[in-house]
């Protein structure tokens, strides 16, 4: 009869430490935020995506931080901007010339979910730039979030 009742003790500890465990959860979303950016160009009035070639990017006065270095057939890319500041500048080789973008912007601190932690989404406020090659840059989506929705338009 002991016997009977230390293995019902047994498997009621047994099941009760098995139910109260949880599996830990993985995050399956997107974790940073990355501005979008197309290339275009003006046919006939009415703008189309535009194809680059040897095109480079990197931080401004960071020129060991190659963020795309002499790729071709780019039609867009993704920047990483500064969690820790309101302007980001970058470099853009495109071909034989050379523009720097500065983008100046707000940040706020978004909670995705318990399991994926915190992102920065970022609103873009302005945004400077030379002309080299750049023609214009036109914003299309201010908030930048760990979406896929194209934030600006680069036209050359």
């Amino acid at each position: 009869m002991e016997f009977w009742r230390i293995g019902f003790l047994y498997l009621t500890g047994f099941c009760l430490l098995s139910v109260s465990c949880e599996s830990e959860k993985s995050c399956e979303q997107p974790t940073v935020s990355m501005l979008k950016a197309g290339f275009y160009s003006v046919q006939d009035s009415i703008p189309e995506a535009a194809s680059v070639d040897n095109f480079t990017v990197y931080g401004i006065g960071r020129a060991d931080s190659l963020l795309y270095d002499q790729a071709n057939s780019v039609v867009n890319f993704d920047l990483l901007l500064s969690p820790s500041g309101d302007t980001t500048g970058f470099v853009l080789t495109l071909g034989a010339k050379t523009d720097t973008v500065v983008f100046l912007y707000s940040r706020e601190l978004h909670l995705l979910s318990m399991e994926c932690g915190f992102v920065t989404y970022y609103y873009i406020e302005n945004i400077n730039n030379t002309s080299n090659a750049i023609d214009s840059i036109k914003v299309v989506n201010k908030k930048v979030t760990t979406g896929d929705e194209e934030n600006i338009q680069i036209y050359l």
